[in-house]
């Protein structure tokens, strides 16, 4: 096994038995030791990875954004910045579809922990800005149009992850059921509309 390949392996292995761990006792009450000790690696080797363990809690989520503007900055120059931040966002609604049982603990756990809370909201604050700095730098997006830039950016990221929040809160109080993708999909419909009813096609 190559190198890079062993370390992802442990890196992976050490979030699922942090997971599991938090599952059990909560996020507050397990130790940096206990996850080290469930995983099977020494605790040296867990501070290697993870600086605390709201890293190894937040370690998908961090992944998740650092693609997000990796692949918002190499987009197409064809794709406004507002298209590509749709897109992208229904790759990740899809990506949460596939483990849905991971998915809930996740967002139980945000709950029930204020200081998991206050790290997703800043967390949340770096989605909105690097969405409202794509979205300054594109001349054809539709803020850009209606108000000048930063501002018009800036509502309108602010808008989207209002909406992404509001989804997703949804979605988990209803146990994560049905196609998150498609409620997205009409969600951003939704946006682009500004939330105006669709047309009857009556006089």
């Amino acid at each position: 096994m190559k190198r890079e390949e062993k370390k992802g392996r442990t890196r992976a292995e050490l979030s699922a038995a942090a997971h599991e761990l938090f599952a059990e006792v909560g996020f507050d009450s397990a130790t940096a030791d206990a996850i080290a000790d469930r995983a099977g690696v020494s605790r040296r080797t867990f501070f290697r990875y993870f600086e605390t363990k709201e890293a190894v809690f937040f370690a998908d989520d961090e992944a998740r954004f650092a693609r997000f503007e990796r692949e918002l900055a190499e987009r197409s120059k064809d794709e406004t910045a507002f298209a590509a931040v749709r897109r992208l966002l229904l790759e990740l609604a899809g990506e949460l579809m596939l483990d849905r049982k991971r998915a809930r603990l996740h967002h139980r756990l945000l709950a029930s922990s204020k200081s998991l809370s206050a790290h997703d909201l800043e967390l949340d604050m770096r989605w909105e800005a690097a969405i409202a700095e794509a979205l300054a730098k594109d001349p054809r997006s539709a803020a850009a149009a209606l108000l000048p830039a930063p501002l018009g950016a800036k509502m309108m990221a602010g808008a989207i992850m209002g909406v992404v929040r509001a989804g997703l809160r949804d979605w988990f109080e209803g146990g994560a059921r049905g196609d998150l993708v498609e409620r997205a999909q009409f969600a951003f419909q939704a946006l682009e509309n500004g939330f105006r009813p669709a047309s009857t096609g009556r006089a």
